[in-house]
């Protein structure tokens, strides 16, 4: 076994190590490490700089689609609203119970357990929930005999007047996202 170490010792003999003196190879060496360490750092700031990009654009894109979601919904119960109110001034139902509309609440009950909903502006949360709250009790006091058919009518009516500006001002909000998610190249 004592060969094997002297094989070892011949051939590392053999190797020129001069070099390891001479400032030059040090000096190289340094400039290796440190364009090294340069470059892992800068690779990584790029890399971090488009994970925060991609992060940003999904969040918008989520955002988007819920609010997409959302007018969608209020949009199709307003005309649920409109239909129920030509009823309503028909006025030749015995039980008005039976008339009572279901408004489809999917995205507006849902948007409580998403991150995104409080990125939606409060002038929508706030108008939508106010006027999910003025149908509730208009069609309830109708209902219950309290509201006549016209002013019950009538009622539910101008509170669809008051949410379609609204209703309006979100879509021109919603064609400006898509555009600026468009030009980024999220797909939607």
């Amino acid at each position: 076994m004592e060969k094997k170490p002297n094989i070892l010792r011949r051939q590392l003999d053999k190797f020129d190590h001069r070099d390891l003196i001479n400032s030059s190879f040090w000096v190289g060496q340094i400039f290796v490490l440190i364009a090294t360490v340069v470059g892992v750092y800068l690779a990584a700031q790029a890399g971090l700089r488009q994970a925060v990009e991609f992060d940003n654009l999904m969040g918008d894109q989520n955002v988007y689609f819920l609010q997409k979601s959302m007018h969608s919904e209020v949009s199709d119960n307003l005309q649920m609203i409109r239909d129920y109110v030509v009823e309503v001034r028909k006025n030749q139902v015995i039980n008005r119970k039976t008339l009572r509309p279901y408004f489809p609440r999917l995205v507006w009950e849902n948007m409580r357990y998403s991150p995104y909903t409080l990125e939606t502006p409060p002038k929508y949360l706030t108008a939508i929930q106010r006027f999910y709250g003025e149908m509730d009790l208009l069609i309830d006091k109708y209902e219950s005999k309290t509201y006549g058919s016209r002013y019950a009518a009538d009622q539910m009516i101008a509170a669809v007047e008051r949410i379609e500006p609204v209703l309006d001002d979100m879509a021109l909000t919603l064609k400006e996202k898509e555009k600026s998610l468009t030009e980024a190249g999220v797909d939607l």
